[in-house]
Formats: C-alpha cells, structure tokens, sequence
C-alpha cells in the first residue's frame, strides 16, 4: 500500500468513526477528503451519506454519483448500490436491465445480497428472461451465507419445484431455518404446511401457533386463518368472541375472504340489543328473537345452548359493521332446517303476512354451508 493509499485508509477510517459516534458533519468532512485522494471505498461512504442527508442534504442524484464512480472500479458495494438505485429510480431513471447487470456483477465478486438479489431477478424475469435453474442456483450461493432472504426464496423454490424437483420435506427444512431468523412470510407458509401435513405431519396446535405470531404482526392471510380456527375449534378452543375480532382484523386490512365474510348483512333496521352494545349476550340474543317475533306469532323460541351459540355470533359479528358470520357444519345446518321449516308452517297459514326476519335468520344461517368458508391457503 502506497503511502497516499495509506493516508487516505486512515482519513476514511476517521470518518467512520464519527459517523459511528453520530458526528455525521465531520464524518463526512473526511470521507470527502478520502476520496479526493482517490479512495475508492470512500466514494461509496459519500454515496451513501448523500443518500441518507447525513452531514450534507440529500441527494439522490450526487449519491448515484459517487456510487457510480465506485462501480466503475470495481467496487461491489458501489455496484450494488447502482443496481439499486436504477430498480427503484433514484437519482436516476427505472432501468431494470441495468438493476439486474449491476447486480450480478455484485453477485460474481461475492456479494451475498446481490446473489439472492440476481435470483429474484431471474425468478421474475426482472432485467433478463425468465430462468428457474439460475435463480435456484444464485438463491443456493446466498443461502450459504445464511441471507435469510435467499433462504426462503430457496424454500419457495422447492416447494414450488421451480428450477429445482419439488420437494416439500426440504422446503419445510428451509422455511424453519428462515423462521429462527425472524422472517415473518416463512412463518405464514410453515402454518400452511402443518394445517395442510405438506412436508411435515399434520398439526393444528402447530398451525395455530405460527397463524398466531403472524396474526399478531399484521398478516391478514394468517388473522382470517387464525379466525377460522377459531371457528371451528382447530387446535384452540372455540370462541366465537376471538373468532369475529381476528377476521374483522383481516377485513380491515383488505383481506378480500375476510371482507366477503362481513358483507354478509342483516339489512334496514337496527334493534335495541345491538344499540346498546349488548352484542355477545346468549339470553339476549335469544330474547331479541322472542320480542320481534312476536309480532309474527312466532313465541316458540326454544333456548337450547347450541340455538344461542349460532344466536349469539350473529350479534358478535353485526357490532360495528352490522355484518354476520355464522358456524358451519352440521349444527348450522340442523338450526337452518328448523328455521326452515317453521317459516314454511308460518307461510301456510298467513300466507299474505310478511315474514321477513324468519327469512332473514334462515338465508344468514345458509351462508355457513358455502364451500368459501374452507381455510384459504
């Protein structure tokens, strides 16, 4: 190392340390001078406080820049951060075909990002064709290094047989080594695989567990499955309390199934039982039953548990969005044949009285048995 290298390694170390110590004026005072002597690490230090507005106002286009002038001798960071800034138009305009040259020449100098980077451009034919086998294999080369996110891109691959045979047991391997480091969508897939038994056996507890955590974090594909489990009693207890809160959870974040479930409404009127909120409420539920049903000589309301439990969902579900869920299976559809054919009994013998409610709680309870209720995965 020539003596002019050296100085400048010692000035560019310097500024390392200040902006460690958050002193970004100063950082950035010597990494300029590191690169006026031809520094080239320093050109991407420049960069990429350039690109952050530390110690001097951002500038994408000055960041591009000194990323560029790295690239152009040989600097894989430098490279990486051109492939960047051309896939998302920083300082430069969208250029998938240069994102995808730059990362590749990161990629072959051993920049593991890059690697998983250039598989994903070969799996979704980003900058280049289409190849499954190229993408499995610069996936293969990240996930060596442990990049978490070629380890479940390398996962999808095997699950998905793309590039690769397909193989279940080892994309179930790959999705638990991705999860022990954190990765949230290869938790969703690892509770798809045990409610499904694909490349493990089968657990509920197991897929509840992992539909959970992912629910907890905001995935709305994992809070409408978690909903249903609660449904329908797999691997938890059922509740119909926890069942309503997690698929208005997913609806509320645009989950279409979930969204399709709750537009299920009751129409026109509202009643005093949900007025004042008294939503989940057995005995209430039943009661509203028996109140406005009088006035269609329907009393005979029998109070069994099961008839209150289907009761008492509808009212959990109407609260805010005045929508209704219901349990499927053969309970709903015993309660929907009794409701059924009271409403008929009822039809024949005031056959010009209007008979809404009855037909309202007969077509809600119907809704149960639609082949959409199924888990989606």
């Amino acid at each position: 190392m020539d003596e002019i290298t050296e100085k400048a390694k010692k000035i560019r170390n310097s500024g390392c340390n200040y902006k460690n110590n958050l002193n970004y004026k100063k950082a950035f005072d010597c990494f300029m001078e590191a690169a006026s002597l031809g520094y080239v690490p320093a050109y991407v230090d420049l960069g990429l406080m350039y690109s952050e507005g530390q110690g001097v106002a951002k500038d994408y286009q000055k960041a591009f820049e000194w990323f560029d002038k790295a690239a152009k001798q040989g600097n894989m960071y430098g490279e990486r951060n051109v492939a960047l800034f051309y896939k998302e138009g920083l300082g430069v305009e969208v250029n998938p075909e240069k994102a995808f040259e730059y990362f590749l020449k990161a990629a072959k100098q051993g920049n593991i990002a890059s690697q998983n980077n250039v598989g994903e451009c070969y799996k979704k034919g980003y900058g280049t064709s289409k190849n499954y086998p190229e993408a499995a294999y610069w996936f293969m080369q990240a996930a060596k290094a442990n990049n978490i996110f070629a380890v479940y891109n390398l996962a999808i691959c095997y699950r998905d047989g793309l590039g690769v045979d397909k193989n279940d047991k080892k994309a179930f391997e790959l999705f638990k080594l991705a999860d022990k480091k954190g990765h949230v969508q290869a938790k969703v897939n690892l509770a798809i695989m045990y409610d499904s038994g694909t490349g493990v056996r089968k657990s509920y507890s197991m897929a509840q567990h992992y539909f959970n955590e992912t629910a907890e974090y905001g995935v709305p594909l994992s809070q409408y499955n978690l909903g249903l489990y609660y449904i329908y009693g797999k691997g938890v207890t059922r509740s119909s309390s926890k069942a309503l809160y997690w698929i208005k959870k997913a609806a509320k974040n645009g989950y279409a199934p979930a969204k399709k479930i709750l537009e299920q409404l009751l129409p026109n009127k509202e009643v005093k039982y949900w007025e004042q909120g008294k939503y989940g409420a057995k005995d209430e539920a039943v009661k509203f039953l028996e109140d406005n049903l009088k006035e269609e000589k329907y009393t005979e309301i029998k109070a069994s548990e099961e008839f209150k439990e289907i009761i008492s969902i509808m009212f959990q579900l109407k609260q805010d969005n005045k929508a209704t869920f219901n349990p499927s299976g053969e309970l709903a559809s015993r309660i929907a044949a009794k409701l059924q054919k009271r409403h008929q009994k009822l039809a024949e013998e005031k056959p010009d009285k209007k008979i809404d409610i009855l037909s309202r709680y007969i077509s809600i309870l119907s809704v149960a048995q639609h082949k959409d209720m199924n888990i989606l995965l």
